[in-house]
């Protein structure tokens, strides 16, 4: 049977100079002027607590707390998509989507998530690091940490790849590849070394539609 291309989404911790001053209140109104001011500053950001102001603990039915201060997007290709969410203690984690790869075994497909994904952070971080640079040039508030170092846009691979911790790595089906018993051995294998192999069985007999595991979850992708 043929098998249709994965999808990967990688997640990957990194270190970034953004930060907040210590003991910032998300629920401030200061903090949300902040917020206002970034949005205005680069439009094209998104400002996920913009959308989501709520009172803490309004309803008990949904997350209205986003610690995220803003995500920064960049499409590489049709096939490759990158996200910086970035938070207020110079971390952010770097969600990148990689479409399109052909079916392998689970060891040459980890390989193969790893580097791409390195590589592409690589190639963004530049354009990532002129919008940072910006908002720590031009953003005037009394929230924003004091210590605004500007980072060179020449830094070395190196020097890139330093800043980072590790990847998790997914893969992402539809609906219809889950069901297909060629994936079989590739969630077998997939999950094998993990705390959850068993979800492998679980997957194959369509009671789970996801595994969360450390490193290396699978998931069904978003409608």
């Amino acid at each position: 049977m043929n098998t249709e291309p994965l999808e990967f989404v990688t997640f990957t911790p990194m270190r970034v100079n953004f930060s907040l001053q210590t003991g910032v209140s998300e629920q401030s109104a200061g903090y949300y002027d902040l917020l206002y001011d970034l949005k205005r500053l680069i439009p094209s950001l998104f400002v996920p607590a913009i959308r989501d102001q709520k009172r803490e603990y309004e309803s008990l039915k949904e997350d209205v707390r986003d610690l995220r201060v803003f995500v920064w997007r960049l499409t590489i290709s049709e096939q490759q998509h990158i996200s910086f969410h970035v938070y207020a203690n110079k971390l952010a984690i770097v969600e990148v989507v990689i479409k399109g790869v052909s079916v392998d075994t689970a060891k040459t497909l980890e390989q193969k998530a790893q580097a791409e994904t390195v590589s592409l952070i690589k190639a963004a971080y530049p354009k990532f690091c002129a919008v940072q640079n910006k908002i720590l040039r031009e953003l005037r508030h009394p929230l924003v940490s004091k210590i605004k170092r500007q980072i060179p846009l020449n830094e070395t691979e190196d020097e890139i790849e330093a800043k980072l911790f590790w990847t998790s790595r997914t893969i992402r089906l539809t609906d219809r590849q889950k069901n297909q018993a060629a994936y079989a051995k590739l969630f077998r294998d997939w999950l094998a070394e993990t705390k959850r192999p068993e979800d492998a069985e679980e997957l194959i007999a369509g009671v789970k539609s996801y595994s969360m595991t450390w490193l290396e979850p699978i998931s069904k992708k978003p409608k």
